[in-house]
């Protein structure tokens, strides 16, 4: 049987327990006050941003604000041509209109003059588009466009962030490629990569030059004529559908072009076709053979 003792020491824990969860409980719920207060401060000031005089931006005439006053963020890749439209509407006569370029928040200096590029335009104009090229060199870094019009007494502004990644195109120089793959698809699509092919790398290097790496396995069996094509040029076409090379024989200097259909290309991969005569064996002219390279450092 418990005694009396025993019995006030369970109460005495059982009300310790309580308190602790009140006091717990009431923690939690001063947090989710202060969290859903904030939220709601940060709301109406996002709502209240509409009544203050600012710049509205748009792209492809989309907008692309963010929250904060003037704030507006858009990610895209290199190589991209921006059509970025300016409202001038803000202010009643706009004399000047201005872009300054930051790169990680610092003033590029080699943009414009010393970061800032005045713009031209026009007398009454209420939009004004500016063209901007999102460059390999904007890759991975936090690029600003701050646009300020004037009248002459009133400056407004407004601000777009750049994020910039790196596009398939811009990155194919970037890389060395390794030959992973060759299919000949008129033969049962049977892989047809040599063994001594699986250590080639291609570099397409960013002047246009082609340089290739035979690896160890090189100048012997199914390879033992490495080395006797000499490429030339390599260049995608604008439309991203061809891939194409030029080269011509170590001992043949009649030019050569190969025009790779484009199957898949990406940052990580190349795939791409091409019909071969193999005529002469039996065949028929128009073999079809698909190639893959896959990006490595390097």
């Amino acid at each position: 049987m418990m005694d009396i003792k025993s019995k006030n020491k369970v109460s005495s824990q059982s009300i310790g327990a309580t308190n602790r969860t009140k006091r717990y409980v009431n923690a939690v719920l001063v947090l989710l006050l202060l969290v859903t207060s904030i939220i709601a401060c940060d709301d109406s000031d996002y709502d209240s941003d509409a009544a203050i005089p600012a710049l509205p931006l748009t792209v492809a005439d989309t907008s692309v604000r963010a929250a904060g006053y003037g704030q507006y963020r858009l990610k895209t890749l290199s190589g991209t041509e921006l059509n970025i439209a300016v409202d001038l509407s803000a202010l009643p006569s706009v004399s000047s209109l201005a872009v300054t370029k930051t790169i990680n928040t610092e003033v590029d200096e080699s943009f414009g003059t010393n970061g800032v590029m005045e713009l031209p335009i026009s007398n009454g104009a209420d939009t004004y588009t500016y063209d901007y090229t999102a460059l390999i060199e904007d890759v991975d870094q936090l690029i600003g466009l701050s646009f300020t019009a004037s009248d002459g007494s009133n400056e407004v502004t407004s601000d777009l962030t750049l994020i910039v990644t790196v596009s398939p195109r811009d990155n194919i120089p970037t890389k060395k490629w390794a030959w992973t793959g060759k299919i000949w698809v008129d033969g049962g699509n049977a892989p047809d990569l040599k063994d001594c092919e699986k250590d080639n790398f291609f570099f397409f290097n960013a002047d246009s030059t082609v340089t290739v790496d035979y690896g160890a396995n090189t100048a012997a069996g199914d390879c033992a004529f490495d080395g006797f094509t000499v490429y030339d040029k390599w260049y995608l076409t604008e439309d991203e559908e061809f891939f194409v090379i030029e080269s011509h024989g170590l001992f043949d200097p009649t030019p050569v072009v190969e025009q790779y259909r484009v199957e898949k290309f990406d940052t990580d991969v190349i795939q791409m076709s091409i019909d071969i005569d193999l005529s002469v064996f039996g065949l028929s002219t128009e073999e079809t053979f698909l190639y893959e390279y896959t990006a490595r450092q390097k």
